[in-house]
């Protein structure tokens, strides 16, 4: 058995690091429109049967005792393993602006480049086209750390950068939980790997749409036979907008979209996971030395509109990287606890851990296939986590068939409507016993 088992049964999520870590060079990573992700292929002449690429993928199996290697000792708390838990932005207040959610990140990896803690950075950029893509890059320079600022709602494979890291330099790598576990993994089986990536920076993940999220919003938007120039999904303050800019086919007229997050979803996004994020349990980046997302608490939302992160240090050089980059005015931090990273954290808290077993229930009921998860910290699951996942995967059927979409659009206003009612009633029971 090999990586081909995990593309069968619906549980690969495109990182490329299966072919990374193939000693025989016997996969590629293979983009799938009709999916809209990348998908390993096996060349089964090659392949050795060696499973190692079973044993570097997410997809498959989330290995517990990584925690133990990497931190001695388990987690405890739903967030994992941490040293201390903060909120901050970038002093570079035009920095600040113009990424996602504070610009942490990305001063955090100029700030590295620029002390020589590293010499490079994996990190990912949306490049133009029809569609537009995310493209994982090595990083060198300061200037092209600032053009992979921003969130990207679609897969990237990382298996490219991953071959071309040089021996002798270190590396930053910046990825979703999915993304940071493979490398993790791959460095036990790869010397080069573990003497190379010398950082991990983790984005807090709800979930990785599939290149038809992104096609979706184009079609929506009117921009799907355009040739598109520029696209960020956030950016211009927080907590954000869309961007699009287009050029008409054979014209010169130049198209432009603007819309607020996370309006221009329109309560689509789940719908375009993967089959394997729906079964996620790692919402806050557990094997990273640092992980930074959206700081939703009531605070800083009231009173910022240029963007603050959530942080949270797990290694020494995390802790360490941090704290020096506050002394030297890099960013601003400020400490908080861990309920307050809970609480910034409610909607991810509650698919990644309050309804995830009712998912699992759900597919086990018709037989799909699951990957090998540790649930100690999951709790059982009450009947609105079953309702809420034969929502989500009659949604994700809509959304995976685009002769489906007409159908879909209907689908969404109502569950727009019956997310509506539900908050409704919510505020007029929490007056009854006011």
């Amino acid at each position: 058995m090999n990586i081909e088992y995990v593309v069968k049964n619906g549980l690969c999520i495109g990182c490329g690091v299966c072919e990374a870590a193939c000693p025989n060079n016997a996969i590629k990573m293979v983009f799938d429109g009709k999916s809209g992700i990348s998908f390993p292929m096996v060349n089964e002449k090659w392949c050795n049967g060696c499973q190692i690429c079973l044993n570097v993928c997410y997809g498959y199996k989330v290995d517990k005792g990584l925690n133990l290697r990497i931190f001695r000792t388990y987690p405890t708390s739903v967030v994992g393993n941490f040293i201390r838990c903060y909120i901050g932005y970038a002093n570079d207040q035009e920095l600040r602006y113009s990424s996602s959610s504070g610009g942490v990140v990305t001063a955090i990896l100029m700030y590295a480049l620029e002390q020589g803690l590293i010499d490079g950075a994996i990190v990912t950029r949306m490049e133009a086209g029809n569609p537009p893509k995310a493209k994982a890059f090595i990083a060198t320079t300061i200037d092209e750390v600032l053009s992979a600022q921003g969130s990207k709602y679609c897969p990237v494979s990382f298996a490219e950068c991953l071959k071309d890291l040089e021996n002798k330099k270190k590396y930053a790598v910046v990825g979703l939980p999915c993304h940071l576990y493979g490398i993790r993994k791959l460095a036990e089986f790869n010397i080069k790997i573990r003497n190379s990536v010398s950082l991990y920076l983790g984005i807090l993940c709800g979930g990785m749409p599939s290149y038809l999220g992104t096609l979706y919003i184009l079609k929506r938007y009117k921009m799907e036979e355009q040739y598109i120039t520029e696209f960020e999904y956030r950016g211009g303050g927080w907590p954000g907008r869309l961007l699009i800019r287009g050029k008409q086919p054979m014209s010169n007229k130049q198209t432009e979209i603007r819309v607020p997050y996370p309006q221009y979803w329109n309560n689509s996004f789940g719908f375009f996971l993967t089959y394997r994020c729906t079964l996620c349990h790692d919402g806050f980046n557990e094997f990273s030395d640092i992980s930074c997302g959206d700081t939703w608490l009531p605070h800083p939302i009231r009173n910022d509109k240029k963007g603050m992160s959530l942080i949270l240090t797990r290694t020494e050089v995390g802790e360490r990287l941090i704290s020096d980059a506050f002394k030297d005015e890099v960013i601003q931090i400020n400490s908080i606890n861990v309920q307050d990273v809970e609480r910034s954290q409610r909607g991810l808290m509650g698919f990644k851990f309050l309804t995830l077993r009712a998912r699992i229930n759900l597919c086990k009921t018709f037989r799909r296939a699951l990957p090998i998860l540790d649930l100690s910290r999951s709790p059982s699951t009450k009947f609105d986590g079953y309702l809420l996942g034969i929502l989500l995967y009659l949604g994700r059927t809509m959304a995976s068939n685009r002769n489906l979409w007409r159908f879909f659009d209907i689908y969404i206003a109502a569950n727009s409507l019956l997310s509506y009612c539900e908050k409704l009633c919510g505020k007029i029971k929490n007056k009854i016993k006011g």
